[in-house]
């Protein structure tokens, strides 16, 4: 190496070494601050005790719970196996032809209970559909119908 290229490669390096960190520094400040997760459901619901309908499928299982009074309903979902789809979301059917238009429920990701809050049971002459549905690639997992 020649004098004027070891010259121009100790200014080259010189330059380096001041505008990397300062790069770094300033790459590291401009990182937005976290979104905050907002869950569909709280893992913390204790579960109530009078265990009113249950099915048992491969996958998973899915019991629906109340209280004494039948004041209080749950859905209790618990997953066996990892899902294979991991944006499944559970709607209770409502007869809506469009998946939007039927009740979000919530959300199920790994392995583990979930239990979710139901709305009143009131008829227990008609049947309780639940949805598991896949909202990014649109389309039907599996349904699981309550006969009352």
């Amino acid at each position: 190496m020649i004098k004027p290229l070891r010259k121009r490669h100790l200014q080259v390096w010189i330059v380096l070494a001041i505008v990397l960190p300062i790069g770094i520094l300033l790459s590291w400040l401009v990182i937005p601050n976290q979104a905050a997760v907002k869950l569909l459901q709280s893992h913390e619901q204790p579960l109530l005790p009078v265990i009113w309908k249950t099915k048992d499928r491969i996958n998973y299982q899915v019991t629906i719970r109340t209280n004494q009074q039948n004041e209080q309903w749950q859905l209790e979902w618990v997953n066996k196996k990892i899902l294979e789809v991991p944006s499944a979301v559970i709607y209770r059917a409502n007869g809506a032809v469009d998946i939007t238009k039927n009740e979000l429920i919530g959300r199920i990701e790994t392995r583990g209970r979930y239990t979710f809050p139901l709305r009143r049971i009131a008829g227990k002459e008609q049947p309780i559909e639940f949805i598991l549905y896949d909202f990014i690639h649109q389309q039907l997992i599996d349904s699981i119908k309550f006969q009352l």
